[in-house]
């Protein structure tokens, strides 16, 4: 989950910074106003890249096999290389 959550981070970073550059001036202070869609968008995106890991994992686990492996003392001959 860790990586997915990290993933969805650092593209909300960019995404807030992105967001920043585009918004117009204000009269407000723009390093709050960076600093919260750096936080808002990095959260929000860390928290859908957790929740697609998990819906991945639940989906991927769905769709596997079981099999039982037993070891076996015998082999079986290879004909290519009977009387050889």
């Amino acid at each position: 989950m860790f990586p997915f959550g990290l993933t969805g981070a650092v593209i909300g970073i960019i995404l807030g910074v992105g967001v920043y550059f585009l918004i117009p001036n204000t009269d407000t202070q723009q390093e709050n106003a960076l600093g919260l869609f750096i936080v808002y968008f990095g959260g929000t995106f860390a928290a859908f890249g957790v929740v697609l890991s998990i819906v991945l994992d639940w989906v991927t686990v769905r769709k596997t096999k079981k099999a039982i492996a037993e070891r076996s003392e015998e082999t079986p001959e290879d004909p290519d290389k009977v009387g050889k």
